[in-house]
């Protein structure tokens, strides 16, 4: 089958277009298992949870890890019903590799109805950082006191790890790079600085 009536089904799913999605399918049933014409390669089901910008469309993650970062899916007010949707079709929720990615992005994104709806999927909350970001106090503390939640944490090992990446999150969250401690009068950049994290220092004094 000729793979051309990908990108229409692809502008259609961008834009809402049930009806002419539904159109193409129909004509062309073939388009489920087609793969864009990109590098990426990406299936027309990463696009649901993509973020309308081609280069962001690539599917490094699963559909579900996607749908719940995506902007698109939270404004429509479908992301946690497309959270159920992707559930009962087989997708892994604590993700292929198990690790629960999907929760840690819903999460670190902010879209805590996602994360919400995750969990109740059966999404596992074994880490004091996804208990944290839940709000589950009560969970908190027991990890608290017994020393437990922290051997699930997921930690980066790419060029991203370490602490600059947290630091870039929350400088776009809207941190403020210039506030001063009231116990050692001391900003952030200064802090890092007699940390020995020179390079965090830059960024915080750049925004600053």
């Amino acid at each position: 089958m000729s793979a051309v009536p990908f990108v229409p089904a692809v502008d259609a799913i961008v834009t809402g277009d049930e009806l002419h999605l539904r159109a193409l399918l129909q004509t062309h049933p073939g388009l489920t298992r087609e793969r864009a014409p990109f590098t990426h390669r990406a299936a027309l089901l990463h696009y649901v949870g993509a973020n309308g910008v081609e280069v962001q469309r690539s599917p490094a993650d699963t559909t579900l890890c996607l749908t719940v970062t995506s902007v698109h899916p939270y404004l429509a007010g479908v992301q946690a019903t497309l959270v159920d949707v992707l559930a009962d079709h087989g997708a892994r929720i604590d993700g292929v590799a198990g690790d629960g990615a999907a929760l840690g992005c819903a999460l670190q994104f902010g879209y805590r109805r996602a994360a919400g709806r995750l969990v109740l999927r059966g999404a596992r909350v074994d880490n004091l950082i996804y208990a944290a970001g839940l709000g589950l106090t009560d969970v908190v503390r027991q990890m608290l006191a017994t020393g437990t939640g922290t051997d699930a944490i997921v930690r980066r090992t790419d060029e991203r790890a370490g602490r600059g990446g947290m630091v870039d999150e929350l400088l776009t969250r809207g941190a403020d790079a210039t506030v001063v401690d009231t116990q050692m009068n001391r900003t952030p950049a200064a802090w890092a600085r007699e940390r020995g994290h020179s390079a965090i220092a830059e960024r915080l004094e750049q925004r600053g």
